[in-house]
């Protein structure tokens, strides 16, 4: 039923959906119930103290941000650096321990972003700012936690994300690339 070729086009496809979903797997939120839960477990009740202080510290920056940067400014600002923040720690999987994943995560950024105040002041600001606002935020957040993800996989090195080089995420092979081997193109 299938010719030669066909078998090793059908085993790619599966290694590359196999590769896929474990890259899925790798971006699965880290800070959650269980990262508590093992905290609590073995440091008792640390795991409310590191939350406690991350929300005080998070806090305290979204307040001061508020002090600077007037009006709708103030938590645009404090949601998209959140996003971009909590995007990297995301990224950044199990090498932050459980401990400073619950600071940061669960009590510094979740106390320094606000939805709350983000509905209310799109609710009673002008139509014409209210949609500008909206769009921007969820924007400018989506864009922001999908940057800063995106370059925390990537490493120091800056290159591509692991596990796609060349394309091969989408199953073509890698075909090198003369210029860039020669020091790149040089116009």
């Amino acid at each position: 039923m299938y010719g030669e070729g066909d078998s090793a086009r059908i085993s790619l496809r599966q290694t590359v959906a196999s590769h896929r979903r474990e890259r899925a797997a790798e971006r699965t939120f880290s800070i959650t119930p269980t990262t508590v839960e093992s905290v609590s477990r073995t440091d008792g009740s640390l795991a409310a103290v590191l939350i406690a202080v991350g929300g005080a510290v998070g806090a305290s920056l979204r307040y001061g941000l508020a002090v600077v940067v007037p009006g709708l400014g103030a938590t645009l600002a404090a949601n998209v650096v959140g996003s971009a923040a909590l995007g990297a720690l995301v990224a950044a999987g199990d090498r932050p321990s459980p401990r400073v994943r619950l600071a940061l995560g669960t009590g510094l950024l979740s106390s320094f972003t606000t939805y709350s105040t983000f509905a209310v002041e799109a609710v009673t600001a002008t139509p014409g700012v209210a949609v500008v606002y909206v769009v921007a935020s969820v924007g400018l957040g989506l864009a922001a936690a999908a940057l800063a993800g995106t370059l925390v996989r990537r490493g120091p090195g800056g290159g591509e994300p692991s596990g796609t080089e060349g394309g091969a995420a989408t199953g073509d092979a890698a075909e090198p690339n003369p210029k860039k081997e020669k020091g790149g193109d040089r116009r």
